[in-house]
């Protein structure tokens, strides 16, 4: 016995004394909230089961004033979720204090997230907007898309790459904002997207080139109004011949053969054109030719007399 005793007191001495664990600061493990604001919506969870909504109300609103985060605001709103209408009002002061006290994207997020679960329009809206105005880059807006699509904030995603289609200038941008619009199954934006550039490029030549971008998108129905536009945009032999080119290969007869027969037009209109030009000038050379034999028959040498 005396054997064990002398072991426990070793093991004692090792390992230091053994002593209960401290308390935490909050009465919940992994709470925003201090031990006060805990203990305030205690008493409203008792006041509100008792039949006192209205004193419930003020405990929860003695609790919200004391916040200073949005995690926090949250964490009280959640408080009274399973209670209802009662505490509607208190809920929603929850999350228009939260607003004051966003300071990121992700705090205005999870604002948002709130708001639509408890169908405070309002707030939604405001959080969006504080979001979309602070979010200005590319590659800022379609970051935000992704986190708001991830969210279920479909709406915020379709908003922030409505302003980020707006900042395009360039082609290129814009085949990157198709690309990034794919990759968030916006088909629609897309399309949009494809249609404009071919409607805004007025050369065969530019659209012949703007095919080879708009090819890996795969939409068929857009590849052929490109290649109508570009075949009746033709100005000479080698636009048609371009158009004919690619027509061909990806399977668009008719309007191959309407590139050849263009090709074809404009080549015996030139030659027309061609053997109109050499008729004039061989008329104009006789003419000339005429005029010096006139002249010649004509001219006297010296006064005559």
């Amino acid at each position: 016995m005396s054997r064990i005793l002398t072991t426990i007191f070793a093991l004692v001495a090792i390992c230091g004394p053994l002593t209960p664990p401290a308390f935490s600061d909050t009465s919940k493990v992994g709470s925003p909230l201090p031990v006060e604001q805990e203990a305030k919506l205690r008493k409203a969870t008792k006041a509100v089961r008792s039949g006192k909504p209205s004193k419930a109300a003020v405990k929860c609103q003695a609790a919200l004033d004391s916040a200073s985060d949005v995690a926090q605001c949250l964490a009280v709103a959640e408080a009274t979720e399973k209670y209802g209408a009662p505490l509607m009002d208190v809920r929603r002061a929850c999350l228009q204090k939260a607003l004051t006290l966003g300071k990121n994207r992700d705090d205005f997020f999870q604002i948002a997230l709130k708001a639509r679960q408890y169908q405070f329009y309002e707030v939604t809206k405001s959080a969006i907007d504080f979001v979309i105005a602070n979010a200005n880059s590319d590659d800022e807006l379609f970051d935000m898309a992704q986190k708001a699509q991830e969210l279920g904030l479909s709406d915020l995603a379709r908003m922030a790459m409505d302003k980020d289609y707006l900042q395009i200038k360039t082609v290129p941008d814009a085949i990157l904002f198709a690309k990034r619009a794919e990759v968030l199954n916006m088909h629609d934006v897309v399309r949009k997207t494809i249609k404009d550039l071919i409607d805004d490029e007025p050369t065969t030549m530019g659209l012949c080139n703007l095919f080879n971008e708009v090819e890996p998108f795969q939409i068929p129905d857009l590849e052929r109004y490109l290649l109508r536009r570009a075949v009746y945009a033709v100005k000479s032999v080698g636009d048609c011949k371009e158009v004919f080119e690619i027509a061909k290969k990806h399977g668009q007869p008719d309007i191959a053969n309407l590139a050849a027969y263009r090709g074809r037009k404009m080549i015996q209109m030139q030659q027309s054109q061609d053997a109109t030009t050499q008729t004039v000038l061989q008329a104009q050379e006789q003419q000339a030719a005429n005029d010096l034999a006139k002249k010649h028959h004509n001219y006297v040498d010296g006064p005559g007399f």
